[in-house]
């Protein structure tokens, strides 16, 4: 009789489906032709056993399963658009050694442009936030090799409002994002410093404190200025509140490769643009020989028809000497003038020669060499 009742029950699944007639055989619900309830088509007896109705209910493993619901797409963050605004990052970490120890942070200072603290007096200090089980709404707490501070928080004292942050654990800390609203080219210089102090641990050579800021594009964050605060044994942490600073040229301004620097050419001319150009040349070795020249005048760029505001930023290589040539083809003189920096630094050149030309060496340069050989003509 049970197997009787069990070839019935999944006769009727089969031929009315789960719930609403089969999927195939165009039964749709309506209100002249109501949904068809399988369980009118079981015995009573077997209606008050949980293991049939549960197989009805979920579906068996021949059955009608109703499929599982799909969840939504995933959308990548967009970008903000170039020269509105910027997603500048702030990361405090704490590394190494997992056995107790701390460092406190506070008046957390990001500038850009040698402008003013972006960050707002709250999400500087650490202070003022009531007691969230040590969580800060300003601050986002991330992990890595352990998960102290996501379980016991970050602004300290322990209930009670906040006064400070701690940082703990093995790549753990805190971080936060920072949209400003100049392009990332108009970032030149970013300055980051922190308030921190050492507690327990102090003395320990086997953990640090990483400062970073940088920048974000395409999800990608780009480190532009970074400062650990870490003891040694001969130099332990301080445990009174010092200040550590990072600071560096921003994203216009920066040259991640190894040995490069930022070269950066600012030039504004009143005069004839089409009969005005620059050229910049690096001092390399000749090809053939040291004869009858060791060196040579190797043309790196040249720009014809100077707009009346030029700019432009290069990466050249810092142990390499260099000449910026300025220069009005029409020789009827140029009105204006022009800035380089390398490295960060303006480079002093001459003025305009008879009003139509001016040319400065800068960069490693042997004076010498440079002098004996000025005969030589740059040549492309």
């Amino acid at each position: 009789m049970r197997v009787l009742h069990r070839i019935l029950i999944y006769l009727a699944f089969y031929t009315f489906g789960s719930y609403g007639g089969h999927p195939h055989d165009g039964n749709e619900k309506s209100a002249d032709n109501p949904p068809v309830n399988i369980f009118d088509y079981i015995p009573p007896s077997l209606q008050q056993n949980s293991t049939y109705v549960r197989r009805l209910h979920h579906g068996s493993g021949h059955g009608n399963r109703p499929p599982r619901p799909v969840p939504p797409p995933v959308r990548p963050r967009a970008n903000p658009p170039d020269g509105e605004q910027t997603r500048m990052f702030i990361k405090l970490s704490s590394v190494g050694d997992v056995r107790p120890a701390e460092a406190s942070i506070k008046n957390v200072v990001l500038q850009i442009n040698n402008g003013p603290n972006l960050l707002s007096d709250q999400e500087s200090s650490m202070e003022g936030v009531p007691f969230n089980r040590g969580k800060s709404p300003d601050w986002e707490i991330f992990t890595g090799k352990t998960s102290f501070m996501s379980s016991w928080g970050t602004l300290r004292p322990w209930g009670r409002t906040s006064q400070v942050a701690d940082l703990y654990g093995d790549g753990e800390g805190l971080s936060k994002e920072i949209l400003v609203p100049i392009s990332a080219n108009e970032i030149e210089h970013v300055k980051l410093s922190v308030d921190l102090r050492f507690g327990r641990a102090y003395d320990n050579p086997n953990r640090k404190y990483v400062m970073e800021t940088g920048y974000i594009v395409n999800d990608s964050y780009v480190s532009l200025a970074s400062v650990s605060a870490a003891p040694t044994i001969n130099d332990p942490g301080p445990r009174w509140w010092q200040t550590y600073q990072a600071s560096s040229n921003g994203p216009s301004n920066h040259c991640p490769q190894k040995f490069k620097t930022h070269f950066k050419i600012l030039i504004q001319i009143d005069s004839n643009a089409e009969e005005n150009e620059y050229t910049v040349f690096k001092l390399v070795p000749n090809p053939n020989g040291p004869y009858p020249n060791p060196n040579f005048w190797k043309l790196v760029k040249r720009v014809r028809d100077i707009e009346n505001v030029h700019r432009t930023d290069m990466c050249v290589h810092m142990n390499h000497c260099f000449q910026f040539k300025i220069a009005d083809d029409g020789n009827d003189g140029i009105d204006g003038y022009y800035q380089l920096f390398f490295d960060g630094e303006e480079v002093t050149h001459p003025i305009f020669d008879n009003g139509d030309k001016s040319a400065v060496t800068f960069g490693s340069c042997d004076e010498l060499s440079i002098n004996y050989y000025t005969h030589i003509t740059p040549s492309s």
